[in-house]
């Protein structure tokens, strides 16, 4: 943003904690920052944004588009994107039409979505960014609060990696979901982890957990 990059989209597993993220930044830099989405439409993130009102009926992008060209300099939108909006022509141009005018004063529009693609005629107009999977420190974290909330005896060094291994592939949500599943008074059940890990590598397309029984002793074909 402070480099003038007026479009930017950010592939995420996870667009509601990334606009949360971004909301909590731009409130501690003091900016002016409105988040938007089809149903809720245009809100105010910071309270500096409070100032301008938002009265016109935002519910399509179009019109938020229209809106946002008519914000203060240095101003950001963070909008959360479906890819079916792509297909309104009069959206792609409103995309094109905010790009020089938000470069020249210091104003960013982020477009935030799971598996966000930009079209091809637009692609050049965008920096585009794909958020990581949470890490160790993040999981860490989840089942410390997991452990707090139900009570369990907390883990051992060792049992939390384990645990943090077992988490690890998940979206910050379903980590926080499944620890919550998996914990009883004792501990969390790693165990129950790994078969829900497993469960939503099954459901994503094109991949399999193959559960043969296999040892490594059983591998041919090379020295």
């Amino acid at each position: 943003r402070k480099r003038g990059c007026p479009l930017l989209g950010i592939e995420t597993s996870e667009p509601n904690g990334t606009v949360k993220a971004i909301g909590t930044m731009m409130a501690e830099q003091d900016g002016v920052a409105w988040t938007w989405d089809c149903t809720d439409e245009a809100r105010p993130m910071t309270v500096q944004a409070q100032e301008y009102g938002t009265e016109e009926h935002l519910s399509d992008p179009a019109s938020m588009l229209k809106w946002a060209a008519s914000l203060p300099a240095k101003a950001m939108v963070v909008a959360q994107w479906h890819e079916e909006f792509w297909q309104d022509a009069v959206v792609r141009q409103g995309m094109m039409n905010l790009r020089d005018a938000f470069k020249g004063n210091g104003r960013t529009l982020i477009l935030v979505g799971r598996g966000l693609q930009v079209p091809l005629a637009l692609r050049s107009d965008f920096l585009l960014w794909h958020a990581k999977l949470p890490g160790t420190e993040e999981l860490a974290k989840i089942v410390q609060s997991i452990v707090q909330v139900v009570g369990c005896v907390p883990p051992l060094e060792e049992e939390c990696n384990q645990t943090i291994d077992a988490l690890r592939g998940m979206t910050a949500f379903e980590a926080e979901q499944q620890c919550a599943m998996a914990a009883c008074k004792e501990s969390i059940d790693v165990a129950a982890l790994w078969k829900a890990k497993v469960a939503l590598i099954n459901d994503t397309p094109g991949l399999q957990c193959w559960q043969g029984g296999e040892r490594a002793e059983g591998v041919r074909g090379l020295d």
